[in-house]
């Protein structure tokens, strides 16, 4: 499991980066509200859920499945396989 966590104001993220993580290929910006994650490959992943939930996202895509990413820890869980 990736062991990059930041502090991003009040969001903690762990699992990819903030920006371009070019290990998981995620795309991450935190825009006020919102965290938006995205991945481009073969397939499109593109999630965005509200800065103050707790919750963990379980990507599996074009046959590699990422370490689960943490967006304030793990109260709901969302599971993407494409």
């Amino acid at each position: 499991m990736l062991t990059e966590e930041q502090k991003t104001g009040e969001i903690d993220i762990s699992g990819t980066d903030e920006g371009y993580d070019t290990t998981t290929q995620v795309a991450t910006v935190v825009d006020g509200q919102k965290v938006l994650l995205q991945r481009i490959l073969t397939s499109t992943v593109v999630i965005s859920v509200d800065s103050s939930a707790e919750t963990t996202i379980n990507l599996e895509q074009d046959g590699k499945e990422l370490d689960p990413i943490q967006i304030n820890g793990q109260d709901t869980t969302i599971n993407i396989s494409q």
